[in-house]
């Protein structure tokens, strides 16, 4: 069983959004101009780890 099942084992919700601070971006490689290219990339990781438990 993993911990956010334990928590609350009949749902758990997520949200997803654009930080407002853009420091980390240079911390983690990314260029600042990519930002939507980035959030989007991102968020559709996110609908296919909610759609597959695996993912490759």
């Amino acid at each position: 069983m993993n911990t956010p099942h334990a928590m609350a084992p009949e749902r758990i919700k997520i949200m997803a959004g654009r930080g407002s601070f853009t420091e980390a971006f240079d911390l983690f490689g990314y260029d600042l101009d990519n930002y939507d290219e980035l959030f989007n990339e991102k968020l559709d990781i996110l609908v296919e780890i909610n759609r597959n438990e695996i993912l490759d």
